[in-house]
């Protein structure tokens, strides 16, 4: 949550440098440059030797680049050796800090990379602090390493909500199924607390700002419900022998465009639709000598009034229509109404709202 805030604060305060262009780069280069050097000048001055992690770990600062040197020390248990527990302490602290802050200059200033391979840097550090610092209090006799595995899932979860992505992603990291299952459980409950805390992931906290309001539910609130419970057109007497000035008067009358056309038992032999109706209107001449068979569509299926509105919502897409038939479950061509794509937008909306 703290990263995702502080990509917010960070577009704020390099909004006004956008007039420069390549300089606004060169701006957030400068102060990664003064954070490394104070981090550098620093820790070294405080554990006496030239840089608090040595350079065949990770050449650069800690929390510079991807940080999966910094990573693999610390699942490898060679992170900070020969330094006390005070002074590992207060050197992950630093990185947290300065990693949260280096992941916003750079990306808010303009310059390439991701979240990804920060997040799983914040979450092996932090990880391994907290395991540290249990282990100390003699709360938990738990690995700090194996705290910091499952740290490196929980803070990807909690910035990308993406959970199941988050899981399988240390796994790749470690190829190590017993981590499955205390991963699993540490990123649900920090994908939910996240979620409660702020709504937004790092990725859709910037559209919504700009007016998009992404929608954090899916199509999975839509199967819930069945297409019965949408209000349906009624069916209007139209056959497909008759002519389509009959269709046009019946628009006309009704103000209504989608039709279902039945055969001379009843059942369900095509569609007409406000397309279909328009293009007829565009010929004045051919009006008189079209019946409603060769102007309807007949490549349209009834749906069942038991299918869920995920499954009408599917249908609407495949056939670029603005509206279907409803027939039985037990006899689809006996159709019962027309259920029109306006209808399920403002049901999906208010299911939305509701969830």
């Amino acid at each position: 949550v703290m990263q995702t805030k502080l990509m917010l604060v960070g577009e704020r305060a390099f909004a006004p440098l956008k007039v420069l262009g390549a300089a606004r780069r060169m701006v957030g280069g400068a102060i990664l440059g003064l954070m490394g050097v104070l981090y550098v000048i620093a820790f070294s001055h405080l554990l006496h030797q030239p840089k608090p992690i040595p350079f065949e770990q990770y050449p650069m600062p800690a929390f510079y680049s991807d940080g999966y040197g910094v990573i693999q020390s610390i699942l490898q248990g060679t992170f900070a050796m020969g330094i006390d527990t005070t002074m590992t302490v207060a050197l992950l602290i630093a990185l947290i800090a300065l990693k949260l802050i280096g992941t916003a200059v750079t990306l808010c200033s303009g310059g390439s990379g991701g979240v990804i391979a920060p997040s799983l840097v914040l979450g092996a550090t932090s990880g391994l602090l907290v395991g540290i610092v249990l282990r100390a209090m003699g709360v938990s006799n738990a690995l700090p390493e194996a705290m910091a595995l499952v740290g490196m899932g929980a803070v990807l979860a909690a910035v990308v909500h993406a959970p199941l992505a988050s899981i399988l992603i240390v796994f790749e990291l470690t190829q190590s199924p017993g981590v499955i299952v205390p991963a699993m459980l540490t990123v649900v409950v920090s994908h939910g607390m996240a979620r409660l805390i702020f709504p937004d992931s790092v990725y859709t906290t910037t559209l919504r700002q700009r007016g998009l309001a992404p929608e954090t539910a899916d199509m999975s609130v839509l199967r819930k419900f069945a297409i019965d419970q949408l209000p349906l057109l009624p069916i209007l007497p139209l056959r497909a022998a008759d002519p389509i000035r009959r269709a046009l008067d019946l628009s006309s009358e009704t103000n209504r465009v989608h039709f279902v056309v039945t055969d001379p038992k009843g059942n369900y032999a095509g569609l007409l639709t406000g397309t279909e109706i328009r293009q007829v209107l565009l010929d004045d001449e051919a009006i008189p000598l079209l019946t409603v068979g060769e102007v309807m569509r007949t490549d349209v299926r009834p749906v069942r009034h038991t299918d869920n509105l995920a499954d009408l919502f599917e249908k609407f897409v495949q056939h670029d229509i603005e509206a279907l038939p409803v027939g039985l479950d037990s006899d689809p061509n006996r159709t019962i109404g027309i259920v029109t794509r306006d209808s399920l937008m403002k049901q999906y909306q208010k299911r939305l709202r509701d969830a």
